[in-house]
């Protein structure tokens, strides 16, 4: 019975998944033998097709399942390979992840303090007695001039969160998430945050937005300017995707030269072995044995 034997084989289903199968079934297979794992057994058997039936034969079924030492050596460096690689890859998926939320962020602060700095530069060219121009039409088209220009919407509020005026009325009317300066974003302001930012996810959209006082020439605040800006989530998501598709392609390579490697240096590594074990099976008591030439200092 070689039943058990038969069991150590990798290949060989140990239980029918398929439901739908007759009664009574005869289920036949051939077991064979790679001439190349042949060679380390030919001191033992005659040729591939002994080796084969006289392995399923043995009464010990452990005997079956050993593996030589380059295959085990080779399997460790396979594993070892693709656990590397899904461990890489998933950080580099997070960190780009990431990154990309951190580039947004800075992005629109940078848009945000440049529009603050041309504020108040404007404010100190057009200053009028003891007030700022806030409602006059000079400055509410200055506001739309720098929207333009940095291609993002303005909105001017006043110190009490109330809208004093936007580049774009209807759009803020209509998208805008902040009608009025959150009370937590007014917080931060007065604690000195210097540019304070929201970021809220409505509608698969992130949408950032920063807040910072402006100033009068004694550096008093006299109202708030806000900057918003949104992007798609799922824009994100296919770059971060086509990011890692391209990754995964460059990976797929190394992977296979990885392989070969692998291959290479487990023979390399049990080639001594190997010839050291042949060698040493030629030994014997009662008669005269040759040397044992061992050409590296190991």
């Amino acid at each position: 019975d070689i039943t058990e034997n038969l069991k150590t084989i990798d290949d060989i289903p140990l239980f029918i998944q398929n439901k739908d199968f007759p009664t009574e079934i005869d289920i036949r297979g051939e077991v064979f033998i790679q001439n190349s794992d042949f060679k380390g057994l030919k001191d033992k058997f005659a040729n591939p097709r002994n080796a084969a039936s006289g392995s399923l034969r043995q009464k010990n079924s452990e005997d079956t399942m050993k593996i030589p030492l380059k295959w085990r050596i080779y399997l460790s460096m396979v594993g070892l390979i693709i656990v590397t690689f899904l461990i890489t890859g998933t950080a580099t998926y997070f960190n780009f992840k990431e990154q990309n939320e951190v580039y947004n962020k800075e992005r629109v602060k940078r848009k945000a303090q440049a529009i603050l700095s041309s504020v108040h530069y404007y404010f100190q060219q057009e200053r009028e007695g003891e007030y700022f121009p806030f409602y006059t039409k000079n400055f509410d088209e200055k506001i739309k001039e720098f929207s333009d220009i940095h291609s993002i919407g303005i909105n001017i509020f006043d110190l009490n969160g109330i809208l004093i005026t936007a580049s774009n009325i209807e759009q803020f009317e209509k998208s805008s998430i902040y009608k009025a300066v959150p009370e937590k974003i007014k917080e931060e302001l007065s604690q000195g945050e210097q540019l304070a930012v929201s970021d809220r996810t409505e509608k698969d959209r992130d949408h950032l937005s920063v807040f910072a006082y402006l100033k009068n020439l004694e550096g008093q605040p006299i109202a708030v300017i806000n900057v918003p800006y949104s992007f798609d989530i799922e824009t994100t998501r296919r770059e971060a995707y086509s990011f890692i598709s391209s990754l995964a392609k460059v990976y797929t390579l190394m992977f296979v030269l990885a392989l070969a490697l692998g291959y290479y240096l487990s023979n390399y590594i049990t080639k001594s072995l190997r010839q050291l074990g042949a060698r040493i099976k030629t030994l014997g008591v009662n008669k005269k044995n040759e040397p044992i030439e061992w050409q590296t200092n190991d």
